[in-house]
C-alpha cells in the first residue's frame, strides 16, 4: 500500500512539474505572433485619396516616424499605449510643437491610429496629417481598396482633436460607423469592413 501511495506521489509530482510548461505555451506563442505585427504609418495630404505608407517592426519606431521624432520612446506595447492618456497628450503635444515653418510643412501631426484586432491589437496603422482636426479641417483616406490595409480594420484610437468615421466602401460610402473618438471595438456590421475613413472635430 505504501509503494502504492509512493507511486502515486510521484506521477502527481511529475504532472505538476509539466503542468506549468503547458500553462506556458500560450503565452509564448501569443509573444511570437504579436512580435510579428508590423506598425505602419500613412501620411495623408490634403484631398489625396490615397497616401504612402511606411512600415516597421515594432510601434515605437512608427511613432518616431509619424511624429518626426518627436515622440522616440513610444510604449513598446501598442495596446496599453494606445489605452495611456499620457501617451495621447504627448502624440498631441508633439502636434502643438512642431516649431519652424520647415517642420509645420513636414505634415508630422498623428490624428488616428488604426488595429487590426479589437482592443488596439495586431497589426497598426498610423495615419498622420499635416494639423489635427480642431480647425475644422476634414481628413479623408478615401480608398483602401487594393492595399493591404482593406478590409482589415477592428478598433482605432484618435487624436489632435479628431474622431474617425468608417465606411464599408472606398470613396465614403456604403454603410458606415458615424464619427467617434477612440474605440475598443467598431462593432461586429463593420468588424473587417473598412474601405475608406474620415476624421474631422
Amino acid at each position: 500500500m505504501a509503494d502504492v501511495r509512493r507511486r502515486r506521489k510521484r506521477l502527481l509530482a511529475a504532472a505538476a512539474a509539466v503542468l506549468p510548461l503547458f500553462a506556458l505555451a500560450p503565452t509564448t506563442a501569443a509573444h511570437s505572433a504579436a512580435s510579428q505585427d508590423r506598425h505602419c504609418v500613412a501620411h495623408l495630404s490634403q484631398g489625396a485619396a490615397r497616401s504612402a505608407v511606411t512600415c516597421y517592426d515594432t510601434f515605437p519606431k512608427a511613432i518616431a516616424d509619424a511624429t518626426a521624432g518627436r515622440v522616440a520612446n513610444a510604449p513598446a506595447d501598442a495596446a496599453a499605449a494606445a489605452r495611456d492618456s499620457g501617451f495621447a497628450r504627448r502624440l498631441n503635444a508633439a502636434a502643438d510643437k512642431k516649431g519652424n515653418a520647415q517642420a509645420l510643412a513636414a505634415a508630422e501631426t498623428v490624428i488616428g491610429i488604426e488595429f487590426e484586432h479589437r482592443d488596439f491589437r495586431g497589426t497598426s496603422l498610423a495615419v498622420v496629417a499635416p494639423h489635427g482636426c480642431e480647425s475644422g479641417t476634414v481628413w479623408d483616406f478615401g480608398n483602401l481598396g487594393g492595399t493591404e490595409w482593406n478590409d482589415r480594420f477592428s478598433s482605432f484610437a484618435t487624436f489632435s482633436g479628431c474622431r474617425a468615421r468608417h465606411w464599408e466602401d472606398a470613396g465614403l460610402e456604403g454603410a458606415l460607423r458615424d464619427y467617434l473618438p477612440s474605440t475598443a471595438y467598431i462593432g461586429r456590421a463593420m468588424n473587417d469592413e473598412t474601405s475608406s475613413i474620415q476624421w474631422r472635430r
